[in-house]
């Protein structure tokens, strides 16, 4: 290294730093430097940066130009390539050095942009159940009146096929606040137990009936031999 850079310093860096000579010949490079470039000092050093570079002749370009002017020079958000096809993101600074030498550092920011963007992810998540959970309080409100004024008709109706009307009502509305619950609640394994087809058959014939009308006639005809099979009535059977 230059003996105006301290190796205790730089050998413990994470950011990559080589310097050059005037003629853009490798002169030193960092243990990082090296992990980024899959090489070691004495490969590298003695070598043209176009060489090491090959695949970034931007920075290249800018190296010279600031030995030409003695300005520093900082880009961020570099694509650069190094070996074997590969690419990091980088922010890279140039600077001189003695007038007859030029310091490279390079700072990869993947993983800062990486932390960054799942930041993002959780912010706009977290967002997100915000809304949904403002929308399921919306709905339940209605879906308790609906289902209280369905059973205050329940007892005024005299006719028991009447109230077979009242009671889809009241299991429609409290699928619904289930359905509602499970979206803005933990996600929780269903719980089977053994059930009748039958039992899911005749529910699906009701909705049918309350939505229809008696304009169609259904004829039935279930099999008593069917065995029961393991289901979540809590999606369907208001006894759940």
């Amino acid at each position: 290294m230059s003996k105006n850079l301290p190796h205790h310093i730089l050998d413990h860096l994470n950011t990559a730093v080589l310097l050059a000579d005037s003629g853009l010949v490798l002169r030193a490079i960092n243990p990082a430097g090296e992990m980024l470039f899959k090489t070691g000092a004495r490969q590298a050093v003695g070598q043209p940066l176009t060489v090491l570079l090959r695949h970034n002749q931007a920075l290249v370009e800018a190296m010279h130009q600031t030995l030409v002017s003695g300005h520093p020079f900082t880009e961020h958000g570099v694509r650069l390539g190094i070996p074997f096809g590969s690419r990091v993101t980088v922010d890279c600074t140039v600077t001189p050095v003695d007038g007859n030498e030029v310091l490279l550092e390079i700072n990869p920011i993947d993983r800062l942009l990486r932390l960054a963007r799942e930041e993002t992810l959780s912010d706009q998540h977290a967002a997100s159940r915000a809304v949904i959970r403002g929308l399921a309080h919306e709905i339940k409100n209605p879906l308790g009146g609906l289902r209280g004024a369905a059973q205050l008709l329940e007892r005024e109706l005299p006719s028991e096929s009447l109230k077979e009307y009242t009671r889809i009502i009241i299991h429609e509305a409290d699928r619904l606040r289930n359905l509602v619950d499970r979206m803005v609640g933990p996600v929780t394994p269903p719980r089977k137990r053994p059930t009748n087809i039958h039992q899911v058959m005749e529910h699906v014939r009701k909705l049918l009936r309350a939505e229809v009308g008696r304009g169609i006639r259904l004829d039935i005809d279930y099999d008593p031999s069917l065995p029961e099979f393991d289901a979540d009535p809590s999606s369907w059977c208001r006894q759940c």
